[in-house]
């Protein structure tokens, strides 16, 4: 059974990656969805694109991603 750091990981990870999606790959704009650097989130996208593969989707409005 995973741990719960394990699960915070793998939300991390999902939450991420749908954000990238919603903002049309632009890390940027996905940084400024999730209001973090973008050089935090090149990190942590890095640490989590070979280890995590989304298996839901989650509810990220491309319009917001767009927002400055």
């Amino acid at each position: 059974q995973p741990t719960i750091k394990e699960m915070s990981r793998s939300l991390e990870g999902m939450v991420i990656a749908e954000a990238i999606k919603a903002s049309g790959d632009n890390i940027s704009a996905a940084a400024r969805l999730l209001n973090t650097p973008r050089q935090t989130l090149a990190r942590k996208w890095a640490e989590h694109s070979e280890e995590t593969k989304p298996t839901e989707t989650l509810s990220i409005s491309s319009k917001a991603a767009r927002k400055s």
